[in-house]
């Protein structure tokens, strides 16, 4: 049953949606309980507008696995096609997503983390860091291409925590951009969590700032 949900998720990327339902509903029909062919199909179906079904698909996933991330914030994104921004039930379904997820890691206890000397020299360059797993051919990468190539490197020490995946020809440009205004790229996708965070201390990052959309 993976290689069909895999193959849909290849065709769904190519824009035959028809194909990829296709695929997906068989893979559900051998295998009811298949909670990331339900997370792909609201994917696809939220892909072609049909929201109401994408929630009910990525409310199945989390039922059949309810610590899925990918179902999880899929849920909360689709709710706000369907919701203004502003609706209490919006909010209501971050915060509940949010304590739950709160409670399944509570045991999971990072390791105290005191505060780093920051150097305080007047009129020092801001030392700003951008991570990101969507610096590729993807939404979020047109919304950031601005200011990764337009800091002022007199006053902006940029940094980039590129979590990539598979670099394209995106990538590559925006990866010269970073470097025409004297800024630091690094590719960390292959980094854990709490190695990343340290690098990202080593550097004396003031502002962090995280980009990432959806998937």
């Amino acid at each position: 049953m993976q290689s069909l949900n895999n193959l849909a998720m290849v065709l769904t990327s190519q824009g035959k949606a028809g194909e990829a339902l296709s695929l997906l509903q068989a893979a559900i029909s051998a295998l009811p309980d298949y909670a990331e062919a339900h997370n792909n199909l609201g994917v696809l179906q939220r892909d072609v507008g049909a929201i109401p079904d994408a929630l009910a698909s990525y409310e199945r996933a989390l039922a059949l696995v309810p610590e899925s991330r990918n179902a999880g914030q899929n849920r909360l994104l689709a709710l706000n096609y369907i919701h203004p921004g502003e609706d209490p039930a919006v909010c209501a379904a971050h915060a509940a997503w949010g304590e739950a997820f709160q409670a399944r890691h509570a045991a999971h206890v990072l390791p105290e983390i005191r505060p780093a000397h920051r150097d305080m020299t007047p009129g020092r360059p801001l030392r700003v860091g951008y991570v990101t797993p969507d610096l590729f051919t993807h939404s979020v990468s047109y919304f950031a291409e601005a200011p990764l190539s337009h800091h002022n490197k007199q006053r902006v020490q940029l940094y980039v925590y590129s979590c990539v995946a598979k670099p394209d020809a995106k990538t590559a440009r925006l990866r010269q951009q970073v470097a025409a205004v004297g800024g630091v790229w690094r590719d960390v996708a292959r980094l854990p969590e709490q190695q990343l965070a340290q690098l990202v201390r080593q550097d004396d990052v003031d502002i962090l700032v995280e980009l990432t959309g959806t998937k």
